[in-house]
């Protein structure tokens, strides 16, 4: 004990230098995630964490990041991390309470403070944004459900970004935009000029790179001289609907010499050769939120969940039931329990439970008595998610830190963002402004706000209707409410309060069990 004296003094030292900074209050899987994202972005960040054995104190702390050893709820250990001198603070623990009462302690010591929650319960955080602002709770498995759900029914999603309540896009209309990795096929519809790409198929390139390795566009900015058409070989990061993006990745595989990389089964109800199951192992938070997501899909998948009835929680039990999920109670690494399941008529398995080596068994359970099965694994590691590619395939293991991880950090940086993730590191985050008259929006095209604003428009609302039919020659009129996705460090800019002009709309969402953590 004596020892770490002269270390906390030392870190509260060095905090005491720093101004304008972020608090991290928690240092588990996604808040070491958050933090290494606003250091990457050029934020300074203090952390505190009453467990001075955590795994990621030692890596932090080489990055010269102090961390107060403490309480967060504490009075004195704010005090120490500078909340006088910090830009926001993050309540990133995995239990509710212990966040709502950082938040509540960080605003009686100094009310202006910007504070995030990490936050489980649905019901909980509307209400909690009544008092800490719009956008300023989330839940780290709600972040990463819609990409879990989405790989789950399709192929090669990177990343989902939900559109907020109240706008869609495409037709049939859409309610989340997938980003898709391919590389261009010779002779594909992809070998085209990229505005003609982008308005045929309703889509957006965020990255592209030749064949030679140059980057010609990332995020939202591109190299003035990028060439105006795509070729065999260039590597292409597409934004766009999910039937988009799998048309154009179905088109770009028949000219594909090596053919499909994707495993072979295909999602979909009375279609030959179609599979119309999606088996969750695991209903902790992730698996819960996961078959949610799948719930409100249309058409809308089987599912099957498979649980350890004494280590889920009887209220997930009750809601999954609800609604009309069959349930399996059994070891989903055990080849007879995925049979019952129904692993032969499963497009997809997803295992989210809480233990990254289970998730690894259950897949290659899984993939033993059917090798085109596709997979969707939750790790926690990142490390051990790249690894896990060359074994299973690209966008098969996610990393619930590396998808909540931009939202929270991108929150911490800017009041009232929707959703942000990581592309081509860079943090991007969809927002909604409203369009004034003569203002630098009113009366310009998607594709000039692009390229003078640098933000991208991906869904508009006009006259409160959602505007389906967005083109890059699309005018933006007065009274429109628009999404953008912007770089986070663009987004800091802006004044903040177009960021909050736009009511939040009531969710239609399901209500979550009220007793969770977060």
């Amino acid at each position: 004990m004596g020892k770490d004296r002269p270390i906390g003094a030392l870190q509260a030292s060095l905090a005491r230098t720093f101004r304008n900074h972020v608090i991290v209050a928690g240092l588990g899987s996604v808040s070491f995630r958050v933090t290494m994202q606003l250091l990457e972005a050029g934020y300074e960040v203090v952390v505190i964490e009453r467990d001075w054995e955590s795994e990621f104190v030692e890596a932090v702390r080489g990055l010269k990041v102090p961390v107060i050893r403490g309480d967060a709820r504490d009075a004195g250990v704010l005090r120490l991390a500078g909340l006088t001198r910090a830009r926001s603070l993050i309540a990133g623990t995995h239990e509710d309470l212990i966040n709502i009462e950082i938040a509540l302690a960080a605003r009686r010591h100094r009310r202006d403070i910007s504070v995030v929650l990490r936050i489980f319960n649905d019901e909980l955080d509307k209400n909690l944004e009544h008092y800490f602002g719009y956008n300023s709770a989330f839940s780290a498995s709600a972040l990463a459900a819609p990409t879990l759900a989405t790989a789950a029914v399709g192929r090669s999603i990177g990343h989902v970004l939900p559109l907020p309540h109240g706008f869609a896009v495409g037709e049939p209309a859409a309610t989340a935009l997938g980003v898709l990795y391919l590389t261009v096929a010779p002779g594909g519809p992809l070998c085209a000029p990229v505005r003609d790409v982008e308005d045929r198929y309703g889509v957006r390139v965020l990255r592209h790179v030749d064949a030679q390795g140059r980057v010609w566009r990332t995020a939202l900015s591109q190299e003035q001289s990028a060439p105006e058409r795509l070729e065999r070989g260039d590597s292409v990061l597409l934004l766009g609907t999910l039937p988009a993006l799998e048309q154009i990745r179905a088109g770009n595989d028949a000219y594909n010499s090596a053919g499909p990389a994707a495993p072979a089964r295909v999602f979909g109800h009375g279609q030959p050769g179609a599979f119309d199951t999606v088996i969750v192992a695991g209903l902790g938070k992730v698996g819960y939120r996961v078959v949610q997501a799948l719930h409100q899909f249309d058409p809308r998948p089987t599912i099957v969940a498979i649980c350890q009835s004494g280590d889920t929680p009887e209220l997930f039990i009750e809601e999954v039931q609800a609604l009309g999920v069959r349930i399996i109670y059994g070891d989903a690494r055990r080849a007879q329990i995925l049979k019952r399941a129904g692993i032969d008529t499963a497009c997809s398995v997803v295992a989210a439970t809480s233990d990254d080596l289970v998730n690894l068994q259950i897949g290659l359970t899984a993939r033993r008595l059917c090798h085109d099965v596709d997979l969707v694994l939750r790790v926690f590691s990142d490390t051990l998610a790249e690894r896990l590619t060359a074994l299973f395939g690209h966008y098969t293991t996610f990393s619930i830190a590396a998808l909540a991880a931009p939202t929270l950090a991108g929150a911490a940086v800017v009041r009232g963002i929707d959703y942000a993730v990581e592309i081509a590191e860079h943090i991007v985050s969809t927002a909604t402004l409203a369009v004034h008259p003569g203002d630098e929006f009113a009366g310009q095209t998607v594709a000039e706000i692009r390229d003078r604003q640098k933000l991208l428009v991906i869904a508009v609302r006009r006259r409160g209707q959602p505007l389906l039919s967005l083109r890059l020659d699309t005018v933006l009129e007065p009274g429109d409410e628009a999404v953008v996705l912007v770089d986070v460090m663009r987004l800091a800019q802006m004044d903040q309060r177009r960021l909050l002009e736009v009511a939040p709309r009531s969710s239609t969402a399901p209500p979550e069990p009220a007793e969770m953590g977060a």
